[in-house]
């Protein structure tokens, strides 16, 4: 029996009958990999994709944009786009800005800011991704425009509250407009941003910055941010969000997202340490990923010690085989794998077999229940936070009563005195009756008032307040965002 090394490449076909005909619908090359072999099984997938492109016969998606589907928007830049060259166009960038030359500054600098939303995230990252974001707004305050300014500055001090410019390296006026930004950030809207991982206890960066471990839930300024989630066991996954009116929320499967090699010459999936195949969970999160329902898959065996590269076209939602051939590994390596990658991907598009090739007869597998997948993690129960006796009706109201009822007994008593100085015999009782009176009068004109603003404030506190989605069990701890410290709700999903 065949013993796995290695899965290879991956084609993802359009949903229907598998038939001996070209495949319809768009396909896609990926390396399924170990640790040994990942980069001659990286080199052999683009070789495959090369092949299917060559044939015209069907739409293949390439490197690039297959990265950035399986990354959900977002893929590492090649080895020629590095740190250090990012580097020396900042320095340019900086150059000009220094030297009044603002626009060319600007435009110099937006390349930086473009190379950095792919370059993975690191210290060093970061903080070139922060002076490229205060340059750009020097260069926009030198072209007279503030609010763009403002906001390249408000960019780096939503998740940086306290950061603060030296009087070495920037100017007064830089200076004083960064503050500008830093005071006016507080009035901008925020918006909710949860993340949960599988496993829990991953760190939570936003920007660069980290604002907690998983599961997390914060309030945030609007727009777009960097999300990185990081589990010392299990890797971590990138995301590009949007905070808005409407809360984000992410799930991240880290054992999954870490498998993902998406910085080679083609993009890979490494098998999990120790297994021989993909988790039968994991075929259908590929599938959600790729949007389509079929996956041909070229590995890496062993048959009785001799190594073999095997297509196989797979079922995503049910993770079995449909039909696969084989090709023994053998002679130079480099023509081999040029072989390897026309022989097979022949076969892929025509079902038919080169006398070179071994056809596996497959046997219909048990079909897994698709429930796994999401399993894994399951849905989140929504939970909202107690509601605390200030932010309820029914103090303000039982204030209401009670005010009420002091400005009647007190209005009572008025009454009595005032009778009691009309019937008074003599001028002296006359006059305390009457003080007396106003005396009361005062009172009950005081609870009435306060009988009034009790109501007022429980009916505009019943109808302005909003109930806060929680998952439990939840604890408050505080998170010093922009502007000043604020309560965060985190806990167990």
């Amino acid at each position: 029996m065949m013993v796995w090394s290695g899965l290879l490449v991956s084609i993802v076909l359009a949903a229907g009958p598998i038939e001996s005909r070209a495949p319809e619908g768009p396909v896609a090359v990926l390396a399924l990999v170990t640790a040994d072999d990942e980069d001659m099984l990286a080199r052999l997938a683009a070789a495959v994709q090369r092949e299917l492109q060559a044939s015209k016969r069907i739409e293949v998606i390439e490197a690039d944009p297959l990265a950035r589907l399986l990354s959900r928007g977002g893929a590492p830049l090649r080895a020629s786009e590095t740190q250090e060259r990012l580097s020396g166009i900042f320095q340019q960038g900086y150059l000009q800005s220094y030297s009044f030359e603002y626009r060319k500054g600007l435009e110099t600098l937006k390349r930086v800011s473009e190379g950095l939303e792919r370059l993975p995230s690191s210290p060093k990252r970061w903080k070139l991704w922060v002076k490229t974001r205060i340059f750009s707004g020097i260069c926009r305050a030198g072209l007279k425009d503030e609010p763009a300014a403002l906001q390249a500055f408000a960019t780096v001090l939503r998740t940086r509250p306290d950061m603060k410019l030296s009087r070495r390296e920037y100017s007064p006026k830089t200076i004083q407009l960064f503050e500008k930004a830093k005071k006016r950030l507080v009035s901008l809207p925020r918006g909710q941003l949860a993340v949960e991982s599988d496993p829990s206890g991953a760190r939570v960066m936003l920007d660069g910055m980290e604002v907690g471990s998983t599961p997390f839930i914060g309030r945030f300024y609007h727009g777009q941010y960097h999300l990185h989630v990081i589990h010392p066991g299990t890797g971590g996954a990138v995301r590009w969000v949007q905070i808005g009116e409407k809360p984000a929320r992410f799930r991240f499967r880290l054992s999954f997202e870490g498998a993902l090699r998406l910085d080679n010459v083609h993009p890979c999936v490494r098998l999990p340490a120790g297994r021989k195949s993909l988790p039968d969970h994991w075929w259908p999160w590929l599938g959600d990923r790729l949007g389509l329902r079929f996956l041909v898959v070229v590995r890496r065996i062993e048959d009785q010690g001799r190594p073999y590269l095997t297509a196989s076209l797979v079922d995503l939602e049910r993770g079995r085989r449909l039909r696969e051939a084989s090709l023994e590994l053998g002679g130079a390596q480099d023509d081999m794998l040029q072989q390897a990658a026309a022989d097979l991907s022949a076969f892929l598009i025509t079902g038919e077999a080169a006398p070179s090739l071994k056809v596996e007869e497959i046997t219909p597998a048990p079909q897994p229940d698709p429930s796994q997948a999401t399993q894994q993690i399951p849905e989140l129960p929504i939970h909202y936070a107690p509601r605390p006796w200030y932010r309820s009706w029914w103090p303000y109201a039982a204030a209401s009563g009670a005010a009420l009822a002091l400005g009647i007994g007190s209005h009572l008593a008025s009454d009595h005195y005032r009778r009691k100085a009309d019937n008074a015999s003599t001028v002296a009782a006359r006059r305390s009756a009457r003080d007396s009176a106003d005396t009361w009068t005062g009172v009950a004109i005081a609870g009435y008032a306060i009988a009034a603003a009790a109501a007022v404030t429980a009916l505009v506190i019943e109808i302005t307040y909003e109930p806060v989605e929680i998952f439990p069990p939840v604890a408050p701890v505080v998170y010093q965002g922009p502007g000043g410290g604020g309560f965060v709700w985190v806990g167990s999903f």
